[in-house]
């Protein structure tokens, strides 16, 4: 890992400390695709889509597939 991924990867965790891994009895669930989060990290750092789905699954969020049919992390605020 370089020294930029590094960084953009501490951003991520540190934007993933306002939430918690939610699961199926959760309410309040909030639904973040992986573009979601890179765009609410545009303002900061460039992440891959890659990089965000790698560290949210090692943190231990999951999926669900919203009304749409996209596929969306399983968030919710601490």
């Amino acid at each position: 890992m370089n020294e930029q991924q590094s960084t953009e990867i501490k951003v991520l965790l540190q934007y993933l400390e306002a939430f918690l891994p939610a699961d199926d009895t959760d309410s309040d669930v909030v639904l973040k695709s992986s573009q979601d989060i890179q765009d609410d990290l545009s303002v900061m750092v460039e992440i891959s889509l890659g990089d965000i789905s790698k560290e949210m699954l090692a943190c231990g969020y999951k999926i669900e597939v919203d009304a749409d049919d996209k596929p969306k992390w399983r968030m919710m605020h601490k």
